[in-house]
């Protein structure tokens, strides 16, 4: 299918005198509502300039559109696009001077009342419906006009509307929840929130309960999954599905597998048992990368520390357990995550209240390691969204940074944050651990799920 597409928009180009983009909505970029842009399809505005809201067609809208609004697509298009709304047949009795498509989207979008095929699909939450309705007040273009058949046509060169702000991320704090809800609460210490998207639920742990707890949403509170744990802090799922535990107090990292009880996994390097492993990031190609902080098993100061020292350590999927970069022993290494195409580990390290970065290499190695931010008190667990944003628990809730490491701002949060994770039908639910307590908040982008 992707080759057919892709020969219909080569032949399509042909035959246009602005040149196709492989992010373009249509062959027609202007009946589509866009234009060619300094070599780039970019949304057009009704007076022939460039738009410079922050939401884009094919970036923000398309996807929820796609996703609910069924009843406003139509058959693909002769011209080759890769969908299509129906335009003015779908709208021939709104009369507005300008986004017809998408202010009767809005209304669909906003009103339960106006089902949203197919039946028992979810209801968009409400920052797509904001983007929506943002869309539509913008005035985004109408689509075609009765009577033509959307083929080649180009409107000639557009005024130059200065340059295009549509290219980049989005601040995803303005559109979270302020305060978010509170789900379950009355534990000593919540960490670790993992979503299952086959079961629908999320799982998370309370550390000194060493109990893994299972909420389901819609169910206010959460229930025991597995008890009788050693002080479990973070869960991943391995490269086969499997649950990855870390457990302070066993001073191992296990597994669960199926329906089986947790097991050792990770116990020694050189062997030395481990001081108590604390957070982990899982590659797709099965590496594994934990800390192991002392203060938190082993007393302060520590006692008992067979390494001598806190680190950061890699398990490669052949079984080989790799020193990374180590620490005196009263540091606490803790949070970790790794960026969307897995060029960078970002750690934490709490007691410092810094943000720290590493360089990863293909064999999975790291390099380059560099201090990123301070003064994050509590410094703790971290998460990305779909498009690369960075959001990091400390004391005073959310810091969450833009894809070149920016700060975007703080996200507030009455208590400290151990940790988050996205969940939801549309992972666009961050949950949101702090000490006694499950949280959550809607995000205005989509989120990835650990692994």
């Amino acid at each position: 299918m992707r080759a057919i597409l892709t020969l219909l928009l080569s032949l399509a180009a042909l035959t246009s005198a602005c040149r196709l983009n492989p992010e373009c909505f249509g062959q027609n970029e202007c009946d589509f509502g866009l234009v060619c842009y300094e070599g780039r399809c970019r949304e057009g505005v009704p007076d022939g300039g460039v738009i410079t809201s922050r939401y884009t067609w094919h970036r923000d809208v398309q996807p929820i559109v796609e996703t609910y609004c069924i009843s406003c697509h139509g058959a693909v298009p002769t011209n080759g696009a890769p969908m299509s709304l129906v335009t003015y047949q779908d709208v021939t009795n709104v009369d507005t001077t300008g986004a017809r498509i998408y202010d009767r989207m809005a209304a669909r979008v906003g009103d339960p009342r106006i089902p949203m095929p197919p039946a028992g699909n979810p209801m968009p939450s409400q920052a797509e419906s904001e983007i929506i309705d943002f869309w539509a007040a913008e005035g985004a273009p109408e689509g075609t006009p009765p009577g033509r058949d959307a083929g080649p046509r180009d409107g000639g060169p557009i005024r130059d509307g200065g340059p295009p702000r549509d290219g980049g991320p989005v601040n995803p704090i303005p559109l979270m929840q302020n305060p978010p809800d509170q789900l379950a609460f009355g534990y000593t210490q919540a960490e670790g929130p993992l979503w299952r998207d086959q079961q629908g639920d999320l799982l998370f742990v309370d550390v000194p309960g060493d109990v893994i707890l299972r909420f389901v949403p819609g169910i206010l509170g959460a229930t025991p999954f597995v008890q009788n744990l050693m002080a479990p802090a973070a869960l991943r799922f391995d490269t086969d599905g499997n649950i990855l535990v870390t457990e302070g107090e066993a001073r191992y990292i296990s597994i669960i597998r199926g329906a089986a009880a947790p097991a050792p996994y990770i116990e020694t390097f050189d062997g030395m048992r481990f001081n108590g492993p604390n957070d982990m990031a899982v590659r797709m190609d099965g590496t594994i990368y934990f800390t192991d902080p002392a203060v938190y098993t082993l007393g302060n100061p520590p006692v008992g520390s067979e390494t001598g020292v806190t680190a950061l350590y890699r398990r490669a999927p052949d079984g080989t357990v790799f020193q990374e970069a180590t620490y005196d022993i009263g540091a606490t290494p803790n949070g970790l995550e790794l960026n969307l195409d897995e060029s960078v580990l970002f750690m934490t390290i709490t007691n410092a209240g810094e943000l720290r970065r590493f360089d990863v290499e293909p064999d999975g190695s790291l390099t380059n390691e560099m201090l990123m931010d301070t003064g994050l008190g509590f410094a703790d667990g971290m998460i990305h969204d779909g498009a690369g944003n960075l959001y990091l628990g400390f004391q005073d809730g959310i810091v969450v940074y833009d894809p070149t490491g920016a700060r975007w701002g703080v996200y507030a949060v009455p208590q400290a944050v151990s940790n988050m994770t996205f969940g939801g039908p549309l992972r666009d639910t961050l949950y949101i651990t702090t000490g006694n307590a499950l949280l959550s908040t809607p995000v205005g982008v989509r989120g990835t799920t650990l692994r």
